[in-house]
């Protein structure tokens, strides 16, 4: 199994909490939901999958990532690696130096690398 998205875009608004209050879809639209509002359920999905798989095989860390606290709660999470989308867009090409800093003084810094198993 090649390496698998902790999660990335959902419909399902009830099941997130952005400070945006979920009922009314004028604030956020009615399309699917990405970015920030995803950031603490996906994180929920990485933690289970890591959990349940043993940290069998690869996991990117997806949803929200807008700060390099947001990006190490993931790989706290299980994620060895991280994507960044919205975070990209909305606070620049900045994040990834600011992202690569936070977790080379960080304690997880080289990254525990997952193997796969059986």
């Amino acid at each position: 199994m090649g390496p698998t998205e902790g999660h990335n875009r959902c419909r399902d608004r009830r099941l997130y909490s952005s400070g945006v209050d979920r009922r009314d879809h004028s604030k956020i639209g009615t399309g699917g939901l990405s970015g920030k509002p995803l950031c603490n359920r996906s994180t929920e999905v990485i933690r289970y999958i890591a959990e349940k798989s043993k940290h069998a095989f690869t996991i990117i860390g997806v949803g929200g990532i807008h700060s390099p606290e947001d990006a190490l709660e993931k790989i706290m999470a299980g994620a060895s690696l991280i994507q960044l989308y919205s975070g990209f867009i909305y606070e620049g090409p900045g994040l990834v130096k600011k992202i690569n800093r936070k977790l080379v003084a960080s304690d997880l810094y080289p990254i525990r690398h997952h193997t796969r198993t059986g």
